[in-house]
């Protein structure tokens, strides 16, 4: 029997990937016609299925799953063989899947197929399950035109690339429609968190107290170059490692910017002042800078923390912290006393915003949204909603 030829594997792909198709397992008939009488498969389970038992299977429950599939490799493996390998997603996870075919004399039939799931599903294999096209960085930036945002403008953002859908060249894609809509002289801010703080507060996950002082003498000295960020996102590092992205400074929640007027926002940022007065959030605000929240809601906003600490003033609750920071060239434990920030309430702060008709604008991309809110408005609202409901 001669060798395959490319068009018996084009044939060969088309008839595996029309055994997935909900429109050809609703048809027993044509499932039949595609396998061979001594057909066999391992399904996901393991479980061993004959040609009549998979026939009467799809006669019972045809299956309407509509299934990711990744791209097929046919290879000729030997006389009147085909081997077709590849991957297929549900939102359940990923399986990788083998189909053996043998041309007979009524033609190219799958006499074996084999369905390995992977132990968990990737979070990129879910999101590529959940879209039905990648984003792109000009769909980004359409979105950020569509809301609102403006070429020179300062913003500060928030993201979950993962709720932007399949982003074509990820967080770079971001950081570039971010640049390209705000131009030259745009400034971009976003929160550089780290989780550097005295262990005596963390909770998630908290240590045994018999490990604080060991914590506290052993902890590496903060670095904004080097010390990294805690729950900010691929985009908020992206930004980060940029040339020129400046970092405020303070250990635990601290901020980056890119853009002319970086320095002149990021600069100075006392330990003290956090996210109140005194800190970029407040020079964001004399600055009429807008928030943008790509894919993440109310409850990641930063700038509402400003709010919280204006309305709350001397009588919000304060802890002590500290952070390892170089001191005269020698590292050194620092204390300090902040305000016990609370976002618990923002969701619905913000919910109240949108009722009383407070200014922003809204698109959708991915599975997520893009919203832009102007900090200033934004802010004077939380500060009087804060003020009367905590």
């Amino acid at each position: 029997m001669p060798p395959a030829s490319s068009a018996d594997i084009a044939q060969v792909i088309a008839r595996e990937r029309e055994l997935l198709d909900p429109t050809c397992r609703a048809n027993p008939e044509r499932v039949a016609a595609l396998l061979a009488d001594d057909f066999t498969e391992i399904g996901k389970s393991g479980r061993v299925w004959t040609r009549a038992e998979t026939l009467d299977a799809l006669r019972a429950e045809p299956g309407t799953d509509v299934v990711t599939i990744g791209a097929m490799r046919g290879e000729h493996v030997g006389p009147g063989l085909i081997v077709v390998r590849y991957a297929t997603h549900l939102d359940h996870g990923m399986v990788h899947r083998t189909g053996w075919w043998r041309n007979t004399p009524s033609g190219w039939r799958c006499w074996f197929h084999q369905a390995t799931p992977t132990a968990t599903p990737s979070a990129e294999a879910n999101t590529i399950a959940s879209v039905d096209a990648p984003t792109t960085q000009r769909d980004i930036e359409a979105a950020l035109r569509q809301v609102g945002v403006r070429t020179d403008s300062v913003v500060i953002v928030h993201c979950s690339l993962s709720r932007l859908g399949w982003v074509v060249g990820g967080a770079p894609a971001v950081v570039g429609a971010l640049r390209s809509v705000l131009g030259p002289d745009g400034t971009i801010v976003m929160p550089a968190q780290t989780g550097v703080g005295d262990p005596s507060h963390w909770q998630a996950p908290p240590v045994p107290e018999s490990w604080w002082p060991t914590i506290r003498e052993h902890w590496p000295p903060f670095d904004p170059a080097a010390t990294p960020f805690r729950g900010m996102g691929a985009v908020a590092e992206c930004l980060a490692r940029m040339p020129d992205t400046l970092h405020s400074g303070h250990p635990a929640v601290g901020f980056v910017a890119h853009g002319p007027r970086a320095a002149a926002l990021m600069h100075p940022h006392p330990l003290g002042a956090g996210l109140g007065e005194g800190s970029p959030l407040a020079r964001l605000y004399d600055a009429e800078a807008d928030i943008v929240l790509l894919g993440v809601g109310h409850d990641n906003n930063t700038a509402l923390h400003l709010a919280e600490a204006r309305a709350l003033g001397d009588r919000g609750p304060a802890i002590d912290d500290g952070a390892p920071l170089w001191v005269d060239g020698r590292r050194q434990w620092v204390g300090y006393t902040h305000l016990d920030y609370d976002e618990d309430d923002f969701p619905e702060l913000a919910e109240a915003y949108r009722d009383a008709g407070g200014a922003q604008q809204r698109a959708s991309i991915g599975f997520g949204e893009i919203e832009r809110v102007p900090l200033l408005a934004l802010v004077d609202f939380g500060e009087r909603w804060i003020a009367a409901h905590r």
